[in-house]
């Protein structure tokens, strides 16, 4: 029986992991994956990008992709956590993340790559990527791999 903490709010998989961990979802770890698949919930419901009152974009900063990313979140970012997670749990990608997958596929330039968006202010010891404005080997490389997890589950 899942903890209440756990119970699904919707029929999403990540919610119906949480309510089908049973006696596990007592521990520890599994109170810690239920309050991610929380989490992965609340984005989903949002399709990643957009407020849930209004459908509005959130802010610019969803398309801004940026690596390193740091805190900055964006539709990418994003993206990039739910290839993992669906990967370690041998699940297919959510339907809700078409439209965050087009704002990628969008960003893509003619000569195949992403380019890098407005950097993090603050101290760095050496730069890792492009600057700004400039192809980025990272951003490239995340946004081919999300898209290719997307591509095969279609």
């Amino acid at each position: 029986m899942p903890s209440a903490a756990c119970s699904p709010t919707s029929s999403s998989p990540a919610t119906r992991r949480c309510a089908t961990a049973g006696t596990a979802a007592r521990s520890t770890s599994s109170n810690g994956a239920c309050s991610r698949h929380r989490g992965e919930e609340y984005l989903l419901e949002r399709r990643l990008a957009y407020r849930l009152s209004t459908g509005e974009v959130v802010g610019s900063f969803v398309t801004d992709f940026v690596y390193p990313n740091r805190h900055r979140y964006s539709a990418l970012a994003a993206l990039d956590h739910f290839r993992d997670a669906a990967l370690q749990a041998g699940t297919p990608p959510d339907p809700r993340l078409a439209e965050a997958i087009e704002m990628v596929r969008a960003a893509r330039h003619a000569d195949g790559t992403w380019h890098q968006g407005r950097t993090l202010e603050g101290r760095r010891w050496f730069d890792i990527d492009a600057p700004e404005g400039q192809p980025s080997r990272w951003l490239t490389f995340l946004a081919l791999r999300v898209l290719q997890w997307w591509d095969a589950a279609r």
